[in-house]
């Protein structure tokens, strides 16, 4: 299957961090040498193209689909392998300050750590919130329904606007949608925010982590519209 790795523009891209550097011989023995079983050779001639004909179309996408389904396991495995060498792992699905949350938010790309920090300090205020923070979006994991399915409301917080969508994002529609086939009555708070590399503040995730704690105290009426974050009218 192909792999995509999704990079924030405007902030990842903007952004002076310190990275934590490994060793090179660790790398290439971790890294697989790629195979290449995929090109033209006189002694082994076969078919390449982006055509798929209505007799095969149908199956090619199906096992698709099969392959999919296994990237959890391999993930779990490769995962497991990566932490062997380097001491640090990366799950699917991780959520910080959930011990004793009374409601969790779930995120993804580099403005979780905004929404962390902001759980953080909202803590000292007696609000709640986990942040849960969202690795892989493709094949959807299934810690994420098991985890949230134990409140009555989360909040999701996007990047992107699901245009015409019932909730207005992808990932909150994926979310709810999880849920709602798992037999889950947890409901789903929408927030939408950095379109277009707007600047997200502090101030902005502060919002978002008060007012998902009120909604899921029912302190604040819940809505299933999205909350647009920074937006100038």
């Amino acid at each position: 299957l192909p792999v995509m790795v999704a990079l924030d523009g405007y902030i990842q891209s903007h952004t002076i961090e310190p990275v934590q550097l490994e060793d090179d011989e660790l790398i290439r023995k971790f890294v697989p040498k790629r195979k290449r079983e995929y090109v033209l050779d006189p002694e082994k001639p076969v078919s390449m193209g982006n055509l798929g004909d209505p007799d095969w179309y149908y199956e090619f996408k199906v096992q698709q689909v099969e392959a999919m389904e296994r990237v959890k396991r391999v993930f779990r495995e490769i995962n497991s392998e990566f932490k062997s060498y380097f001491n640090r792992s990366y799950e699917p699905f991780e959520v910080v300050y959930g011990e004793d949350a009374d409601t969790i938010l779930v995120a993804m790309g580099a403005h979780t750590g905004t929404f962390i920090k902001a759980a953080k300090i909202a803590r000292s205020e007696g609000i709640r919130v986990g942040v849960g923070v969202l690795r892989m979006l493709r094949p959807f994991p299934d810690e994420v329904v098991k985890y949230l399915s134990q409140y009555d409301y989360v909040g999701v917080a996007d990047k992107s606007i699901h245009f015409g969508s019932p909730s207005g994002s992808y990932l909150a529609n994926d979310i709810a949608t999880a849920l709602h086939l798992e037999g889950s009555g947890t409901r789903v708070a929408t927030y939408i925010y950095g379109i277009g590399g707007r600047v997200v503040r502090l101030e902005d995730a502060l919002f978002v982590i008060r007012n998902l704690w009120r909604v899921s105290k029912r302190l604040e009426e819940y809505s299933k519209k999205p909350v647009y974050i920074g937006v100038r009218y």
